[in-house]
């Protein structure tokens, strides 16, 4: 038998084993879960829908498939099995990326791109656009004064989560902006062994100022952004009470706070904060995530704002779903789902509070912090429940209908709270 027919003989035995040993890895994922692997960009919300049934938070290992020559992963709770006939995520993940590893291998040895499936071979075992070498994986984009920092704070202890310690944003969408971006993703530690290490930033402003989302869509279309909202009234009176304290303790002393009622409306802005801002939904319209009629158009217009279809799934809370209990534990869980991470998170920490900036930064200072529910800022509160009306409806009626979106926590209890944004808080005081 001649080299040529040996080699042709060894080459088709190649190909019927590595097609054998995945054949076998697919019938035991499809005997220990009826989830079938999906391989689209993004999983889509009756995935997200199924994992909220409320069960352990376990997790087996990821699908994956090829999809332009990348490799994308989904993981999921397994919602149907008892725990101890859950195959853990270590041993099938070492097995699936052996096999995952001879049919790449073997693909371009086909083509004769041996140096090509080496690069591949080597890259990390999550799909990677071409142009950079670390990921975006999630972002905290909005908005401020939101329990946002408190989140950075949780997902920089998770084993499977890593975050820089201050804001990093991209807001010209430039490239020089975003090669400076993945350099710092880049820093970040690898926490684990067996899993791939998420990173993330954290950027309240993101969702407003949507440039960097746009420019993000050639670097990574799936990264997952995370926001949250609260109630208008209650979101201006913590954003200006934290504007005071920052200057009080040094900060931005050339622009000294000004009176709250200057800030009505959308033509004056204090360091990002007017009654405008707290339309949250003129900044979501923006993602694209629904359709939108003349007048969102045009309200979109005035502000010099724009709609850049993002392909980006959205998990959304309120900062209520934060603060412990049942709703803090349900909001933990959904944020494991739509992260697809192994560990269940911690007690999100309290951070960045502009009530625990009292005190000593106030002494000695004319600057002071507001109290909303004082009769003389009725006119504030009238002018954010009126726009906080308008909020409700679209984000109820639109917004979280879009198979892109996930209410993190309790559905009900999130409708519920965004409800209330018609209300004046401070008339329930009374």
């Amino acid at each position: 038998m001649d080299k040529i027919t040996t080699k042709k003989i060894s080459t088709l035995m190649i190909a019927i084993l590595a097609t054998f040993v995945a054949l076998s890895v697919v019938k035991i994922n499809s005997s220990s879960s009826n989830f079938s692997c999906n391989c689209a960009r993004k999983a889509n919300k009756d995935y997200y829908n199924e994992t909220k049934k409320k069960t352990s938070a376990v997790t087996i290992p990821a699908c994956w498939c090829e999809e332009e020559q990348t490799r994308t992963k989904y993981h999921h709770h397994n919602t149907n099995q008892d725990n101890d006939h859950v195959i853990t995520l270590g041993a099938q993940q070492e097995q699936r990326g052996q096999v995952g590893k001879q049919l790449l291998l073997h693909q371009h040895q086909q083509k004769g791109q041996e140096e090509e499936a080496v690069d591949d071979l080597n890259d990390d075992t999550r799909g990677r656009n071409p142009q950079q070498k670390i990921q975006l994986d999630f972002a905290i984009v909005g908005f401020a004064k939101t329990g946002t920092t408190s989140l950075r704070t949780l997902l920089q202890h998770h084993e499977q989560t890593t975050i820089p310690d201050n804001e990093k944003c991209y807001r010209t969408g430039s490239d020089e902006e975003m090669k400076r971006l993945f350099q710092e993703l880049g820093k970040l530690p690898n926490k684990s062994n067996f899993a791939p290490t998420l990173r993330g930033i954290k950027c309240p402003s993101n969702v407003i100022y949507v440039d960097g989302l746009q420019k993000m869509k050639d670097y990574k279309n799936d990264t997952k952004l995370i926001v949250g909202i609260r109630h208008p009234v209650r979101w201006f009176e913590s954003f200006y009470n934290f504007r005071v304290a920052v200057y009080n303790g040094g900060r931005h002393r050339d622009k000294p706070p000004p009176s709250p009622h200057t800030l009505l409306g959308k033509d004056k802005k204090y360091l990002g904060l007017n009654t405008d801002i707290g339309r949250f939904e003129l900044s979501l319209m923006q993602l694209g995530k629904t359709e939108l009629n003349t007048t969102d158009l045009l309200a979109l217009a005035e502000r010099k704002r724009r709609v850049i279809q993002s392909p980006f799934p959205v998990l959304i809370y309120t900062v209520e779903q934060l603060k412990g209990g049942d709703q803090e534990e349900a909001f933990r869980k959904d944020l494991q789902t739509y992260l697809q991470v192994q560990y269940p998170f911690g007690k999100i920490p309290r951070a960045n509070s502009a009530s625990e900036r009292q005190g000593p930064l106030y002494n000695n200072t004319s600057y002071l912090p507001i109290d909303i529910c004082e009769e003389q800022y009725i006119n504030i509160r009238n002018e954010l429940v009126k726009n906080g009306k308008g909020t409700a409806d679209w984000l109820l009626n639109h917004f979280v209908k879009h198979s892109d979106v996930m209410i993190g926590g309790n559905d009900d209890v999130f409708m519920k709270i965004v409800q209330g944004f018609a209300t004046d808080p401070c008339s329930l005081q009374q």
